[in-house]
Parts: C-alpha cells; structure tokens; sequence
C-alpha cells in the first residue's frame, strides 16, 4: 500500500482544531464542544485519545438517555469532563435540551446550576464541569437549539476517503493490539488494502471503524475463534459502514457544502472536482456548484458541457 503523507497532515490539520477546542473546554473557557460528521471517521478516538494523551478522567456516555438521567449523571458528576458518543436522540428531547442550556451557560462563566421540576418538587446542582458531544448530524436550526448552539463549540469533520485511508496506513504501521493478541503491521496494511478495495468495489465510504473491526476479525480468525475468514468478516463490515446522508434536506446541505469547500480549498477543479464530489455525497457536478455558491464561491471554475 502506498502511503500519502500530504493527506495525513490534511487529516492531522483538521484533528489539530479538533484538539485545541477540546482544550480550551478543558480550560473552563467554553462549557461545551459539538463534533459532527459521518460515521466511523474517527470522532470518538480523536476525543478520547486526547483526553487520554492529557491525563484526563472522563466519562463516556454512549446509549439513549432520558432528561431526568441525564441530570442524574450531571448531577452526580459535578467537575468531571462528560462525553456523549452519539446521542442524536437525547438532544432530541426538550427536556434534555433545557438541562443541557442550564449546564452550558452561567453568568461567571464557571459554575452553572441546573435544576429539575419532578412531582411537585425541584432538585437543583451546581455544575462546572465539561461536556463534549460527538454526532452524526448538525445541530439543526430554530430557536431552542440556537440558544444551545451559542453556548458551545460547533465543529464540523469531514475527513476525506484520502485521508481516512492514510490515516488507517499510519496507524497500521504501529501494529494493532487486542485482548492480548496482536496483528503486525503488514498484516494490517492487507487489510486496510482489502477493506478499501471492497468498499470501492460496493460503492460504500471507507471507515476507520470498518478497518479496526477488520484488524480484530483478523486476529480472531488466525486465532481460530471464527469459521469467518478475516475477507469474509471485513465484507459484512464494509457492508455495514455505509452512512447515510442526514436526512433533512437543510442538514444535508449544510455536510454537502463542507464537503465542497474542502474540495474546493484542496485545490482540485473540472473532473477531479466533480469526481471526489460525486464519490463523498453522491451527487451530481450542479450540486458541486450549487454548494459553492452558497458559499460564496461564484467562479470555482467553469463547467464542463455535459
């Protein structure tokens, strides 16, 4: 497999913000940080692979949580750090927004009170702690999310196929350890090889998620745990690490424009422009031009007739 360093540094820039919100949230200088993009891109391990990296207790939420448990573990987790892995359904819920309002915002910019209304009686804490989310979706647009929205960092991923793939080539250098077992780093780079392969072949966007999970197929199947040879189990991943545009048509745009201007800032125009559009939203070329212009970019090139 051939390595491509300049995407590793593009990918390396784009985690670098990720890493310096992370850490003025850490600083008490802004309560909270909000990371979205596609899933299996790498949002969870850039957010706890830094807090690991700084020596920082945390804890991980990662299933559906209801407004009253979700005070319950602000509550009881005053001065922790609070992260929430996919939690599209919690923010969802009103009650959950007015929770998290209150534990986003104070007047000092330190302690925040939160407080609960349940059967006749109010519970209140005084929270300082931090929250980050990680998601799939933006936060949408109307008045009660906007007033969230303001109170916290909003950061948008949108690694490339190029630059998640070179990012899964420099990790596989180092090897991959699970359970006491470990796969060598040539026998990583075959997988990642494989799995990016597949997933061109099945039309599906290529995913750190996928090629971790290969990695342990692989060490499972040479460990003779599985009747799945390690091909076998990386296509049922492939099969799975499809993700879905957001389903709203503004949210949807608002990840296609993303795209775009990535695209567009990485210099690539005509064909090549179009061809990386098409192959990360599925698009065709006027939609390439429509995002643009939305951004203001009014001459990106000029179209090729059709």
């Amino acid at each position: 497999m051939v390595l491509n360093p300049e995407a590793l540094k593009s990918y390396e820039a784009k985690v670098f913000g990720i890493r310096g919100s992370i850490e003025l949230v850490l600083d008490r200088r802004i309560a909270g940080l909000y990371i979205w993009g596609d899933g299996g891109v790498g949002k969870s391990h850039v957010v706890t692979t830094t807090l690991q990296s700084m020596g920082v207790k945390y804890l991980l939420h990662n299933s559906r949580m209801s407004a009253p448990a979700l005070f319950d573990h602000l509550a009881n987790s005053p001065h922790d750090v609070h992260v929430f892995e996919d939690l599209e359904t919690m923010t969802e819920d009103k009650s959950a927004w007015d929770v998290l309002r209150s534990a986003l915002w104070s007047q000092d910019d330190q302690t925040r009170r939160i407080t609960w209304n349940v059967k006749g009686r109010t519970e209140q804490a005084a929270f300082d702690g931090s929250l980050i989310f990680t998601a799939n979706v933006p936060l949408q647009e109307n008045n009660r999310v906007n007033a969230l929205a303001s109170r916290l960092i909003n950061y948008p991923f949108h690694p490339t196929e190029a630059e998640i793939l070179a990012l899964a080539a420099n990790l596989a250098l180092q090897g991959h350890e699970h359970q006491g077992s470990r796969l060598p780093p040539e026998a990583c780079l075959e997988v990642v090889e494989y799995v990016e392969k597949r997933s061109r072949e099945t039309q599906r966007k290529c995913s750190i998620r996928a090629i971790v999970n290969a990695w342990r197929a692989r060490i499972s199947y040479e460990n003779h745990k599985t009747r799945l040879s390690w091909q076998e189990s990386a296509d049922l991943l492939v099969r799975q690490s499809f993700t879905a545009m957001p389903q709203t048509r503004e949210a949807r745009k608002i990840v296609e424009q993303k795209i775009a201007e990535d695209i567009y800032k990485k210099g690539l125009r005509g064909a090549a422009a179009h061809d990386e559009f098409a192959k990360a939203t599925g698009k065709a070329k006027s939609a390439w031009y429509d995002r643009l212009k939305e951004l203001g970019i009014r001459n990106p090139g000029k179209p090729e007739n059709n």
